[in-house]
């Protein structure tokens, strides 16, 4: 998949969009998917439009003709206070869902283990598998270079018989 970079009006709306989209395993979400990871949200290093914009600013991705490629950048929206008070009464009030969130981090604990298990995972298996790549073009390689070093023995035909002495003998065969 991908990434984003998502500026919230303010920090509050974090909360409900972390709670629906953190841990959420791409293939049961998305249709016609095939891949095994899951949604992950983190902290950027960069925070606020402004610093968005900057770092976006010189990207090949910005230099592309195709709008539809480019990153959509949302500056009008606003959140009104009544908006914002009623998210900030929901996660301090509402004792329902403050139950509902709290069993849901707890989840997202057990979830985010059983990623950290499963990617250590896949990359023992990827290691194996390079590991498996790298003997196996090595065996390819070793049976060429033992032919290439053998050379067949040349018979030199013109050098006729030799004289009988204790010295060695040239000639003959010419390795």
């Amino acid at each position: 998949m991908g990434f984003a970079f998502i500026n919230f009006v303010d920090p509050v709306y974090i909360l409900d969009f972390y709670l629906e989209f953190h841990c959420m395993k791409w293939s049961e979400t998305i249709a016609n998917c095939n891949s095994t990871k899951y949604v992950e949200i983190v902290y950027a290093n960069m925070q606020g439009i402004d610093e968005i914009k900057r770092e976006l600013k010189d990207k090949n991705i910005m230099k592309k003709n195709d709008n539809n490629i480019k990153p959509i950048i949302f500056e009008d929206v606003r959140a009104t206070q009544a908006d914002i008070d009623e998210v900030l009464t929901k996660y301090t009030e509402n004792t329902q869902f403050i139950e509902n969130y709290t069993q849901r981090l707890n989840q997202f604990k057990e979830l985010e283990e059983q990623i950290k298990e499963q990617k250590k995972q896949n990359k023992a298996a990827e290691k194996k598998i390079k590991k498996q790549k790298t003997e196996k073009k090595e065996e390819e390689k070793q049976p060429q270079k033992d032919k290439l070093s053998i050379k067949p023995p040349i018979i030199d035909h013109d050098s006729g018989p030799q004289p009988q002495s204790n010295e060695p003998k040239s000639g003959g065969l010419k390795l």
